[in-house]
């Protein structure tokens, strides 16, 4: 009998230190991916009998579950409603874990015609995606996994989104539960991703007046730079993408970046015990530069966003 991948929320077997597990991303809230076999309808967890154990099987059965996806012969569907392309998969119990599946992540891509997916898998036997390149549609994927989440017609994953190239997974967006880090009722908006691989920091943000605006940055920077000083990890970049749909480009909006940039954002700066963590800040509408910070940072080592 085959060994099967089965997702399920972060943290989960914490205090079970031998269940064949391991996280899906590189990242302290991704989702966890266990390894079991179908016993009938239900489904065996497997566990090692010692570490030695664990260690020398996981590799296998790894790779023995993605024989088992790449057996799957699912349809992917895409819809378009008012602009907003989206491609689904569904009416599998694995439907969900194909995300681990490279070759099929690849046909999702070729289906939206995107050089890169941000893909939601909010509960078990959906997956969705969008173009990576359109932060509108990314936004709406972000309420529409977090209502499949909260919905309880399936066991719920994630609420958390992951930006795939070319059928790999290389960055997540960790998600509030509550309220999924997407625009509130305020007109709010902040949402924390990082590159797997360059390991920069990408952060959209809007709100209603500058202070909060202002506010916000500087408290997000520094809990980035914290984060930085406990991983050593970090690609050198800290990205604040401007939400056009909530701030409009005006002179004042590209002042308060500038003044951001000048006294509050240093391009180097000395968190707790230990060396400094130097960090280049830019502020971007609709992918244009509008201020940054003097000086590029570059400090190796892995960050972590939760």
């Amino acid at each position: 009998m085959s060994i099967i991948p089965i997702l399920r929320p972060a943290g989960w077997a914490a205090n079970h230190p031998l269940i064949f597990r391991q996280q899906l991303a590189d990242h302290p809230q991704s989702p966890v991916v266990a390894y079991g076999k179908l016993e009938g309808e239900d489904v065996h967890i497997l566990e090692a009998q010692s570490e030695e154990e664990l260690k020398v099987l996981l590799p296998r059965y790894e790779e023995e579950s993605l024989a088992a996806l790449r057996e799957l012969n699912l349809d992917i569907g895409v819809e378009e409603v008012e602009g907003f392309k989206i491609a689904f998969v569904q009416n599998h119990p694995l439907t969900a874990e194909t995300i681990l599946e490279p070759g099929f992540m690849k046909q999702v891509q070729e289906k939206l015609g995107a050089a890169s997916i941000v893909v939601a898998i909010p509960m078990q036997g959906f997956l969705l995606a969008v173009d990576a390149d359109q932060q509108e549609q990314i936004e709406r994927l972000g309420h529409i996994a977090l209502e499949m989440y909260q919905s309880g017609e399936s066991e719920p994953i994630t609420t958390s989104l992951f930006m795939l190239e070319d059928g790999e997974i290389v960055a997540i967006a960790v998600m509030d539960e509550n309220e999924g880090q997407q625009q509130s009722d305020d007109g709010s908006f902040l949402q924390i991703g990082q590159h797997k691989e360059n390991g920069n920091v990408l952060v959209a943000i809007g709100f209603d007046s500058y202070e909060r605006f202002a506010t916000t940055v500087v408290q997000t920077y520094q809990g980035i730079l914290n984060h930085v000083a406990q991983s050593g990890f970090f690609g050198g970049t800290i990205d604040y993408h401007i939400h056009p749909g909530i701030m409009p480009k005006t002179d004042e909006l590209v002042q308060v970046c500038k003044a951001l940039c000048e006294k509050d954002l240093k391009p180097s700066a000395l968190v707790g015990v230990g060396n400094p963590v130097k960090a280049k800040v830019r502020f971007l509408y609709e992918e244009e530069v509008i201020a940054e910070t003097s000086e590029p940072g570059k400090t190796p080592g892995g960050l972590y966003i939760a």
